[in-house]
């Protein structure tokens, strides 16, 4: 789980298994979190958060894989991004440079002119679905990876 792991070997683990220790009538294992936190999670954030079945819909993916599809995207995860105090919405687009730095002529952009600014990158995690093989043609859905 990717919780378990981020806060692995931190002082909050430790503050956990503190706090676990004093409140806890029966902890079988010295693990900081597991399933029970998970499922607590899930439920706080039930109004955040959806758990449904992976299809293949690859015979789609040309029609999907469009410039419009993709802005819609991006600009619902800045959204959430703005949101969460990771990111802030600019006034006005601007163009940036490869380094982030806002440029005032386009000739020195890289990419198209952004109107969100990162102003906490530290708290922002990437993901990449690299080395899986999530295309189950023969299958119909995906099948989903173990959380434990």
């Amino acid at each position: 789980m990717l919780a378990k792991d981020l806060i692995k070997g931190t002082p909050t683990e430790t503050k956990i298994l503190e706090w676990k220790k004093q409140f806890s009538f029966n902890l079988n294992n010295s693990e900081a979190i597991g399933f029970g936190w998970y499922n607590g999670f899930r439920k706080r954030y039930a109004h955040m958060l959806k758990n449904v079945d992976g299809l293949v819909k690859d015979q789609l993916r040309a029609s999907w894989c469009t410039y419009s599809n993709f802005e819609n995207m991006y600009n619902h995860v800045y959204e959430r991004m703005v949101d969460a105090g990771v990111a802030e919405k600019r006034v006005a687009p601007v163009y940036l440079d490869k380094g982030g730095k806002v440029v005032e002529d386009e000739s020195l952009a890289f990419g198209l002119p952004s109107i969100y600014e990162i102003v906490s990158p530290e708290w922002i995690l990437f993901v990449d679905e690299a080395g899986a093989n999530t295309n189950k043609k023969k299958m119909g859905r995906l099948e989903a990876p173990s959380l434990w």
